[in-house]
């Protein structure tokens, strides 16, 4: 009965655990066993607790020309192209964040679970999958505007002709009218959009990155300000 979903045998919870099945085996089948004991006999059936695992499936009618486009990118750059991977981070509230550390006698730093939250920021990032080379930018809001903020921003840390190909979602600011009009009129022909299909971020690699970023900025860190956030 491990496998059946309790509320099908008329039970009032969803899942079981040891003791509710411990309990029902002893009151329905007079089987007496101690948790130890049970855990070795699911053990020996080949029984053990899974987690169920989601999936998202894209239906964007254009999904297999999207992704080719945007994996050919990856494998096979144009020639003299810049590939960058765009995507936002956020919102990232500005407050303590636990974390673990070294500390003598095997005690662990302890925090009052209390905290002051100072804001939240975006953090809009691009990624070159070639060179590894990240550029980013903190943001207090996220909008067509702030996109356009960046894309200039960007451009200027680009100088030169050089084609630059821009994997990003669907979102509704890379989408807006206005950033397209922006780069028709300051950056003609040199900046080509690849959007990913709808419900597969995993094509943009920029998305591997971020737990990098929360590892290695968010993880133990204190933000009293905007400026600290920034900084780090």
């Amino acid at each position: 009965c491990a496998t059946t979903l309790p509320s099908k045998l008329g039970l009032p919870f969803p899942t079981w655990t040891l003791s509710k099945l411990r309990r029902y085996l002893a009151d329905h089948h007079e089987l007496f066993l101690s948790r130890e004991g049970l855990r070795q006999l699911l053990a020996r059936h080949g029984l053990s607790w899974q987690k169920a695992k989601s999936w998202q499936q894209s239906h964007d009618p254009q999904f297999r020309q999207k992704r080719d486009a945007i994996v050919a990118l990856y494998t096979d750059p144009p020639a003299g192209a810049l590939v960058l991977c765009v995507d936002q981070k956020g919102p990232v509230q500005l407050r303590r964040y636990p974390g673990g550390g070294y500390a003598s006698g095997g005690k662990a730093p302890r925090y009052t679970s209390e905290y002051v939250r100072h804001g939240t920021l975006y953090v809009l990032g691009a990624l070159c999958p070639q060179s590894g080379q990240v550029w980013a930018r903190c943001f207090s809001h996220y909008t067509r505007l702030t996109v356009i903020w960046f894309l200039k921003w960007l451009l200027a840390q680009l100088p030169g002709e050089q084609e630059i190909y821009l994997i990003w979602d669907n979102a509704s600011p890379h989408t807006a009218h206005a950033v397209r009009k922006w780069l028709e009129k300051h950056a003609p022909g040199r900046v080509h959009l690849r959007f990913t299909p709808s419900k597969a971020a995993w094509l943009n690699l920029i998305e591997a990155g971020w737990p990098t970023f929360s590892r290695d900025v968010l993880r133990g860190a204190e933000f009293g300000s905007k400026a600290q956030f920034r900084e780090a």
